[in-house]
Order: structure tokens, then C-alpha cells, then sequence
């Protein structure tokens, strides 16, 4: 099943241009497999054992485009929409990102509330799965 995922996703972005943002990336698995499509990928996710894993993945599959943001996708929002500054995005140039598509695989809770209504800069394609 992640094979069939990780192909339809490819194949959803094939073409792409600009940044992706991936909210709730978890380990990478996707963020990783879909940084061929795009300059670069933005990828936040809050659990740390997830974030050391994902940034083991970036090293070992040598892959020098993608960030991963440890922070939840609610305060990414508030970071994106300039609401509050976070001490972990230091060295990281938000505005510098052209996120013009973006990926949420969330938590099987959904993603929060603020996050539906804020939207995260709503890009002009978004990748959701269920």
C-alpha cells in the first residue's frame, strides 16, 4: 500500500513547480520521495523521534532540498502567517519559499481546527490524504 501511495503521489506533483509544504510529515516518507518534483521542500511534523528519523532519511539518501521544522502544523501557521516568531525557525527564510503545493497526510484526528481555517498560505495546489 505505501508503494501504491508514495507512485500516486509522484504522480499527482509530476510537472510541479515552485516549493512543496508538507504538513505532518512524520518520518519523511513522503517528503523525501517527492523532493525530485519540486526546488524544495518545506516539512514540519512535532513528534521529535519522527523529526531525528526523517532528518537520518534526508542523510542517508543524500537529498540537500528538503527542511523538516520540528513544530506542529498549527504553529507553522503562525509562523507562515506572521502571528508569532519561533526560536526553531532561526536561519530559516520563510518568505524565501514559493510553496505553491502542499501535501498533509494527517493524524488520524484530522488536522486541527486553526490549520483548516488558516489554511497555511494556501497554495495553489494541495495534495490531501485520507
Amino acid at each position: 500500500m505505501n508503494v501504491q501511495m508514495l507512485e500516486w503521489a509522484l504522480h499527482a506533483t509530476e510537472g510541479s513547480t515552485g516549493d512543496l509544504l508538507e504538513l505532518y510529515c512524520g518520518n519523511g516518507n513522503f517528503s523525501l520521495a517527492l523532493a525530485r518534483n519540486f526546488n524544495r521542500v518545506l516539512a514540519t511534523e512535532i513528534a521529535k523521534p519522527s523529526v531525528a528519523s526523517a532528518q537520518y532519511n534526508i542523510a542517508a539518501n543524500h537529498i540537500d532540498n528538503v527542511q523538516i521544522i520540528r513544530m506542529s502544523a498549527e504553529e507553522f501557521t503562525q509562523a507562515m502567517n506572521g502571528v508569532r516568531e519561533f526560536n526553531r525557525l532561526q536561519g530559516i527564510d520563510l518568505k524565501s519559499y514559493q510553496c505553491e503545493t502542499i501535501f498533509v497526510d494527517p493524524p488520524r484526528s484530522g488536522p486541527g481546527q486553526r490549520n483548516r481555517e488558516d489554511g497555511a498560505g494556501v497554495p495553489a495546489y494541495s495534495v490531501y490524504l485520507l
